[in-house]
This record gives C-alpha cells, sequence and structure tokens, in this order.
C-alpha cells in the first residue's frame, strides 16, 4: 500500500471530537454538582460555575487535538497551528493618525481620573480604582505616543 493510498484513506471525525469534548466538559460539571449537593458548605451554583471552568480548560486541551478515522481506527492528531490570523494582523497597515489619537484619549482619561478624585468621598476600594485607571491612563498614553514618535 502506498503513502498517498494511506492518506486517501484518512477522514476526519467531527462527531467523535464534538462528542468526546461534551463528555469532557459534563463529567467535571456533575462532578462538581454532586460535591456541591453534599457539601452543605456549598451551594450549587459555585459548586457548578467552579466545575464548569475545569471542564472548560480540558475541553479546551482536547482541542488542541483531531480525531482522523483511519484504517487502522480512530486517532488522535495534533491540530495544526493557527498562525495565518496573526501573520494577517501583524501586516495590517492603519493610519498613524490613529496612534496620537488614541494616544490622546488615554492621556484624557487618565487626567480625568486623577482630577475627579478630590471631588467626591470615595471609599478606598473606589479610590484605588480611580488611581490605577488613571495610572494605567497616562501610561498607556505615554507608551503609545512615544511607539508612535518611533
Amino acid at each position: 500500500m502506498s503513502d498517498q493510498q494511506v492518506v486517501d484513506d484518512e477522514a476526519d471525525a467531527p462527531l467523535i471530537d464534538i462528542f468526546e469534548m461534551a463528555i469532557v466538559f459534563t463529567i467535571p460539571v456533575l462532578v462538581g454538582m454532586g460535591i456541591a449537593l453534599t457539601d452543605p458548605t456549598l451551594d450549587v451554583a459555585s459548586g457548578a460555575i467552579g466545575a464548569s471552568g475545569v471542564g472548560w480548560l480540558l475541553v479546551r486541551v482536547r482541542r488542541q487535538f483531531n480525531a482522523v478515522r483511519t484504517s487502522d481506527g480512530i486517532v488522535r492528531r495534533r491540530r495544526p497551528a493557527r498562525s495565518e490570523a496573526l501573520e494577517r494582523l501583524a501586516k495590517w497597515e492603519y493610519d498613524p493618525k490613529y496612534d496620537r489619537l488614541l494616544a490622546l484619549v488615554l492621556a484624557v482619561v487618565g487626567i480625568g481620573a486623577f482630577a475627579i478624585i478630590p471631588f467626591g468621598e470615595w471609599s478606598d476600594e473606589n479610590m484605588l480604582s480611580l488611581v490605577v485607571v488613571s495610572h494605567l491612563g497616562l501610561v498607556g498614553a505615554l507608551v503609545v505616543y512615544g511607539a508612535a514618535q518611533r
């Protein structure tokens, strides 16, 4: 049997992929809900949400593989890397005036967040949020402006 015949005998099995991902997601959710139902300190919603996060991580790992039907049965193959979208994004050209506009918007947000602090009665969390937003806005404006001048 030549290599060409082996390649022609292979076919994707998308239904098996979907079924396996559904099982991989459902099992942690059921286990998490079971634990939440038997433990009086946990509620069902927190158990389901935490377990669904674990299930979603397992699905993301499973999506890296592709079920392929061959003459030997069903095998899993690693999916090819999807770098085309990143390459297109890296080659994307735009007008440099948008850099200056973004720097201006970030500077206005940063200065505005600093300027509003003395005019209100803020809790510690809100004060910290305003300081972080203003800091990120001003630093982001400087970074964007510096990159635009390069």
